[in-house]
């Protein structure tokens, strides 16, 4: 019998078939490997599917959700988490990538507290392919949790959040941007934040950036 994945990854993608590869590859060189890749494809009317097709052909690990209709990032992420078999979920846009410590760093951080919480890490930020920065956010300890997220929101990259927790929260698939705040505050309600300051995660600023 396979084991289970510790972790599963949503990638929401929506004709990004010149961004999602590197997006990809990204979670292929994990330094941790228990993990499964779900790619919820909203309807693209360019080649990304034959592009996420020859990965999973590669990689078992790898699985294509396809949406009938286009319904926006918040349906997509609902839809990879109703289909996930990870403990955790994670969370990567199709233009930003992961670093290769980043699955390692929430394990071990879960090894030491494996409580239902919604854990987030630091991004490195590049701006129209220039080299990468540290993007410099304060430690979330001493502030107000709300007052926190609102001022220095996790992009959905830096994120990791028990399933458990995300049964009873999920995106509102009515809401067409800022729906990741709107969850992480929601959650922040009845669950408590853990932030990590290691940096796992590359978010990439660009033309086609929301």
């Amino acid at each position: 019998m396979s084991e289970s994945p510790l972790f599963s990854i949503i990638i929401p993608v929506y004709n990004r078939s010149s961004f999602i590869k590197p997006a990809i590859e990204s979670v292929i060189a994990q330094s941790f490997h228990n993990w499964e890749l779900l790619i919820i494809d909203d309807a693209s009317t360019d080649d990304t599917v034959s592009v996420i097709e020859h990965y999973c052909s590669l990689d078992s690990r790898i699985h294509l959700l396809k949406q009938d209709f286009n319904q926006e990032r918040g349906a997509a992420r609902n839809k990879g988490i109703h289909f996930s078999k990870g403990k955790y979920i994670c969370f990567l846009d199709s233009d930003d990538a992961f670093c290769s410590n980043h699955l390692d760093c929430f394990f071990y951080a879960i090894e030491k507290d494996n409580s239902p919480t919604l854990f987030f890490t630091n991004s490195y930020l590049v701006v129209n392919d220039a080299p990468k920065i540290e993007k410099t956010v304060p430690a979330i300890e001493g502030w107000n949790v709300f007052d926190y997220l609102l001022i220095y929101t996790p992009n959905p990259a830096r994120v990791c959040i028990s399933k458990s927790i995300l049964m009873e929260f999920q995106f509102d698939p009515t809401i067409p941007g800022l729906e990741d705040i709107d969850l992480w505050l929601r959650i922040a309600t009845v669950y408590p934040l853990c932030h990590l300051r290691n940096y796992t995660n590359i978010y990439n600023v660009h033309q086609g950036s929301y």
